[in-house]
């Protein structure tokens, strides 16, 4: 493998005090990477935790019988608790997005099977929200070379921008094809003075009008460049509305 150590020969005698130090470089870097990757998976129990407690501390506490200011308090408490927990993943999913390469073996991915499970997945959610959420593949399988986990956190945080952004009750698609994966959906469309910005971290074209961390997109963006992917956006792209991003495969 890459990390394994380089073994001496007869031939390297004279480098051998290179290959000692290649080999302890290699050795102090296998540490330091796994290190890392047990404080990210720690770091992501510890934050997830307290937020989880509180979130079930509220949701008790507003059972109870409250004065109506008190009710409205913990409601706002609760949506804010919600927001947090929401933020802490995206932020814990861009951190894995930035640094999975170091971390994880790339494998062979059927975007087919993936977007299927991800969709499937996701429909309740789509339901709750009034959304019509399908699926499409105009291939049988399309085989990349990837991280599932990744692909899988960037197909879902493009559903959840449709979801969430789309406008009531539209219709989002999951499609796939040779070598790319995209969602469409059939909503109100970004405006042209958004579009540039939108894969931008913290940017939020409607901050305020609905939930979100303005971290999605970015991650996604995120995900394509560590797969060596390319990431567009057509918007519109039916009539006079709908959004369309593309994850394409080189």
């Amino acid at each position: 493998s890459d990390d394994a150590p380089i073994a001496p020969t007869r031939n390297t005698r004279e480098l051998q005090p290179l290959i000692d130090t290649l080999n302890s470089y290699v050795l102090r870097l296998g540490r330091l990477i796994d290190i890392r990757k047990r404080f990210l998976d720690n770091a992501a129990h510890q934050l997830r935790t307290p937020l989880t407690v509180l979130k079930t501390q509220l949701a008790l506490a507003g059972r109870e019988n409250l004065t109506p200011g008190a009710s409205v308090a913990v409601t706002a408490a609760i949506r804010t608790t919600d927001n947090a927990v929401h933020l802490t993943e995206q932020l814990l999913a861009l951190t894995r997005a930035e640094h999975a390469p170091d971390l994880e073996a790339l494998q062979t991915v059927d975007l087919v099977a993936l977007a299927r499970e991800v969709t499937q997945s996701m429909w309740h959610q789509a339901q709750a929200q009034q959304h019509d959420l399908g699926f499409e593949s105009s291939v049988a399988e399309s085989v990349v070379q990837g991280l599932p986990m990744l692909i899988q956190e960037a197909l879902r945080n493009l559903v959840d921008n449709a979801l969430v952004h789309a406008g009531a009750g539209v219709a989002v698609t999951v499609r796939v094809g040779p070598g790319w994966l995209e969602v469409e959906d059939a909503g109100v469309g970004i405006a042209p003075r958004h579009q540039a910005h939108v894969f931008e971290r913290f940017y939020r074209a409607d901050a305020g009008a609905v939930r979100g961390s303005g971290l999605g997109l970015a991650i996604v963006q995120e995900i394509a460049r560590q797969h060596g992917a390319t990431l567009s956006l057509t918007s519109p792209c039916m009539g006079a509305g709908g959004t369309r991003i593309r994850l394409q495969w080189a």
